[in-house]
């Protein structure tokens, strides 16, 4: 999950991304990636979160926790 600067609306339209939202990908346990798309975002006080709503009850675990 994470944030990109901008979001591809349509084909030559893009817009920020939106703060409320996480961008997801979704991968298999072969690690093969089977769907990605923007999640509403965790709502924490003051500061943007970076899992999905309700994601401890909706996923086994996180996968990629760097991009380093």
């Amino acid at each position: 999950m994470g944030w990109p600067e901008t979001w591809t609306v349509r084909e030559n339209v893009t817009a920020p991304f939106p703060r409320n939202m996480v961008f997801a990908v979704y991968v298999n346990p072969r690690m093969a990636l089977y769907e990605c798309r923007a999640e509403i975002a965790e709502q924490v006080e003051g500061e943007r979160h970076l899992y999905p709503k309700d994601w401890r009850n909706r996923y086994g675990g996180l996968i990629w926790k760097s991009t380093s």
